[in-house]
């Protein structure tokens, strides 16, 4: 330890008559603090609010999942956009803006009276890549005439030619497919939805295999004499109880 005297000597030559850690070299370094640890009721406190907003993101992601998942079965109405009359025997008649529309089987006392109906739908909401589990058309029953037609066959048969319920009559009536699409059976009180199944005719309009021009509806139920029963339905024209194509995914 005979060069301890030394050391200080050079330590004081360099910093002067000063202590080396008071030197303006040194005089900007601040002392470490021992900061106090936290109490452990804060320390619970953060871990507390963490778990809540963890539960909260979780909360949130259930709920959004449970509404993709509810909502995949997405229901599309689909507006009518033509809808009329014809008469077999009013043949060059148009019946296009009426606010009714009916439907009578042709067999009377004598042939050549039947009424049916022409309706179309606009189906381009619904994108081409759609794979649908049903479509309903949805007419609304409110009277009848002559007889109660309750317990008739309604059939439904796609159209296959172009038509415009402005100028469409029993003459210039479009051609049909020659199977009926679906049956509906007229209940026994008015003022009731009547339904047809064209599930499997809309996934071909989607699909591109068939051109939508809509259906035919027709009494096929025979009568063979006086008074066949006229059935009733309301047209686009009269503003409510409308016809609708509901479609579901």
């Amino acid at each position: 330890m005979e060069d301890a005297p030394d050391i200080v000597k050079e330590l004081n030559e360099e910093f002067g008559s000063k202590s080396f850690l008071h030197h303006e070299k040194y005089s900007s370094l601040e002392p470490i603090e021992n900061k106090p640890l936290q109490p452990k009721g804060t320390q619970l406190k953060k871990a507390f609010v963490f778990i809540i907003i963890v539960i909260s993101i979780l909360g949130i992601l259930f709920f959004v999942s449970t509404f993709i998942k509810n909502n995949s079965n997405f229901t599309f109405l689909c507006a009518v956009t033509d809808d009329a009359q014809i008469t077999q025997n009013a043949p060059n008649s148009n019946s296009g803006s009426g606010e009714r529309m009916t439907v009578r089987n042709a067999y009377g006392a004598t042939y050549g009276w039947a009424r049916d109906i022409l309706i179309k739908f606009d189906i381009s909401s619904i994108p081409p890549s759609t794979h649908i589990s049903s479509a309903k058309l949805k007419l609304y029953y409110y009277s009848y005439y002559d007889n109660n037609p309750s317990g008739n066959n309604l059939s439904i048969y796609r159209i296959t030619s172009d038509w415009n319920e402005d100028t469409v009559t029993w003459e210039t009536q479009p051609t049909c497919a020659s199977q009926p699409t679906d049956i509906s059976i007229v209940p026994s009180l008015t003022n009731t939805w009547m339904e047809w199944d064209v599930t499997s005719d809309v996934q071909d309009f989607i699909n591109g295999e068939k051109t939508n021009y809509g259906w035919k509806i027709t009494d096929e139920t025979y009568w063979g004499h006086a008074n066949i029963p006229i059935t009733y339905f309301r047209t686009k024209e009269y503003g409510h109880c409308i016809p609708y194509l509901e479609v579901k995914k």
